[in-house]
């Protein structure tokens, strides 16, 4: 083939693959330039009134007709407040209204906008996060309660709000029902500052009912306290050397039988507190004048009742046992309801007690708060059922004028009590000897032999808590002091009457407490309680010396 045909054919090809290359270039895009009749701008993330700072929201828009363009132009009224991209994304950076614009690109006269607050919460969080700090310190991860615990309400002037995953095992109130075995339940707290809401939660794990470590109550060193109406806030030495703490009083519903904590449930948080240390505290039920025993117990059904709201309580406060302080079966000297039948009704309301509580744990204490004379109880039966017997070993003394002035607490009367309660049935070790945390003061026409004891009180008998004594009296110079070692009672007394009588006032002291752990020692009784912790000076003065002589 010749040169110039070869040329040819090359020529040909190469404009053929050039046609063919050509055909393959894409042509540029067709925009769509069609402006849209209306805009509407909507976000798929809730429709809120308004958003925090660092809040991003996306934004989008529908059109009408759909086939126009979609091409707009977003803007922001004030970008000090929020900020919009290209693409409909806002972010707050500030506070106060804004409105974000979108208008179409191909004609101004069509836009739609959306107006919103803006609310800058560093501020708020900053609080918000040390109440969170604060929690996370109160509610370690695996964190475990065996009592009640208080929740608190307020933080670093932030609202603290609880709901609880379980009402039934741990309320928000911070009361728990014990469980047979452990419990996970979820707290959840919602925390207010400003207008700022965060929420935070944590699983805590409520122990189950022997989930506690006591203290060994041991036979004859036994520190047993009253405290009423949770009056007093527990200081740490009490916690060390107190056993048991009797958290009175829970009252009677004489319509309903039921027991009534409303005197004493704002306070039962203390019992974890307690719980901490190893002491046991009891719900102690009654008191002096409080009537709805002899009615709550005169049937076996009202008995029933009245049992089962006390397990109840037992179990959602986390008591360690029940006092009963029923003052007194078969009389009426309280201005209580009373029959013949109310000692008989005693014995089966402590046999039927005591089977309910070792339903549910037999480590539970029964415990009763009982008169210095043995007359009211069937002792031999009703010791059988109670871990101890709380004799109240005082108030001898008459509180009317014209009355003999004798001891409130002296060693002789403590002494026949409980050598009667022996002598009826009662096991020694689980005789508990009473004292009280407060001063008997009579004015007297005369101090005859005993600086006033003896003599007939010229008016009616005045208490002083062990506070007021330590502060008042004891640094009183114009009183004088003395000490009966036959009794052991202690006497301040003035030496010059005043006003023309004469002012006496016994009371405890070291010695006297001494004497009364002698005693205990040598019946060989489980140890002493007091009426009531709340008297006792700041610095536990008199609690002191109980725990010196006992332990």
């Amino acid at each position: 083939m010749n040169r110039y045909i070869k040329l040819m054919i090359i020529s040909l090809i190469a404009f053929i693959s050039f046609i063919l290359i050509g055909c393959d270039e894409e042509k540029p895009p067709v925009v769509n330039t069609t402006p849209p009749e209306m805009i509407e701008i909507y976000t798929g993330g809730g429709n809120k009134m308004t958003y925090y700072y660092g809040d991003e929201i996306q934004l989008a828009i529908d059109i009408d007709p759909y086939d126009a363009s979609y091409d707009v132009i977003w803007k922001s009224s004030d970008p000090n407040i929020a900020r919009v991209d290209e693409n409909g994304l806002v972010r707050i950076v500030g506070s106060g209204e804004f409105t974000i614009t979108a208008t179409s690109k191909y004609d101004s006269e069509v836009f739609d906008s959306w107006t919103k607050n803006a609310y800058d919460n560093r501020g708020d969080l900053v609080n918000i996060n040390e109440a969170k700090a604060y929690l996370d310190y109160l509610f370690p991860d695996g964190y475990r309660v065996n009592g009640v615990i208080e929740l608190p309400s307020s933080y670093a002037s932030t609202t603290i709000t609880w709901t609880s995953s379980n009402n039934q095992v741990f309320s928000t109130t911070g009361l728990y029902t014990r469980q047979a075995e452990d419990v996970t339940v979820t707290l959840t707290a919602k925390i207010s500052f400003g207008r700022t809401v965060e929420t935070w939660s944590k699983e805590i794990v409520v122990g189950n009912i022997n989930d506690v470590t006591m203290k060994n109550l041991i036979p004859g060193k036994i520190v047993m306290m009253y405290a009423y109406h949770g009056m007093h806030q527990y200081t740490a030495y009490e916690l060390q050397y107190i056993d048991i703490i009797n958290h009175a009083f829970a009252l009677i519903n004489k319509t309903t039988y039921k027991v009534d904590l409303t005197d004493i449930e704002r306070t039962a948080s203390d019992i974890t507190r307690a719980h901490s240390y190893g002491v046991r505290v009891c719900m102690s039920i009654g008191g002096w004048g409080a009537d709805g025993f002899s009615q709550s117990c005169a049937s076996e059904e009202t008995r029933a009742i009245f049992i089962a709201s006390i397990i109840e309580a037992v179990q959602k406060y986390g008591y360690d046992g029940v006092d009963l302080d029923w003052e007194y079966p078969t009389s009426r000297s309280a201005g209580i309801a009373a029959t013949t039948k109310d000692k008989a009704n005693f014995t089966a309301l402590c046999r039927e007690l005591r089977a309910a509580l070792d339903e549910v744990n037999p480590k539970l204490l029964l415990t009763a708060a009982v008169a210095s004379g043995t007359s009211y109880y069937d002792v031999k039966n009703v010791d059988q059922y109670l871990n101890y017997w709380n004799l109240m070993t005082y108030d001898f003394s008459s509180k009317s004028s014209g009355s003999t002035v004798r001891y409130d607490e002296g060693l002789s009367d403590t002494t026949s009590s409980v050598n009667a309660y022996i002598s009826a049935g009662a096991t020694a070790r689980k005789i508990i000897v009473g004292i009280t945390f407060r001063a008997t003061k009579f004015t007297v026409a005369s101090l005859g032999s005993k600086y006033g004891v003896g003599q007939k009180a010229t008016s009616n008998r005045v208490d002083i808590d062990y506070k007021d004594l330590v502060k008042t009296y004891l640094k009183d110079s114009s009183y004088k002091s003395y000490y009966d070692s036959t009794d052991a009672m202690a006497i301040l007394y003035t030496p010059n009457p005043v006003d023309g009588e004469y002012i006496v006032i016994t009371y405890e002291n070291a010695s006297s407490l001494q004497a009364k752990a002698d005693l205990i020692k040598e019946k060989k009784i489980g140890g002493i309680m007091a009426w009531d912790l709340s008297m006792d000076s700041t610095n536990n003065e008199i609690l002191k010396m109980v725990v010196s002589a006992v332990k």
